[in-house]
């Protein structure tokens, strides 16, 4: 749940400027729809947290652009992100 407080701080700190922001759905985690269909307040329960990782890695990773490809992180290896 550490990723996805990070998530809410982030957007808490633009104060949820771009409320109408569509992001790419494919293999979008229900728990994230979860959030913005409750307007981006309180947290969705999170049964299985592996499974939600994975998810939300594999959604992070389509959303961005073809520069910014970097590999799932694994146990052992950050996710190293090029600047």
């Amino acid at each position: 749940t550490q990723l996805f407080d990070k998530l809410v701080h982030l957007e808490d700190a633009s104060s949820f400027t771009n409320k109408k922001a569509a992001l790419g759905c494919e293999h979008h985690p229900v728990e994230v729809h979860w959030w913005i269909s409750h307007g981006r307040k309180g947290k969705p329960t999170i049964p299985n947290l592996a499974a939600f990782i994975t998810q939300w890695w594999s959604w992070w990773l389509v959303l961005q652009p073809e520069w910014r490809r970097c590999q799932m992180p694994t146990r052992t290896a950050r996710a190293i992100l090029p600047r």
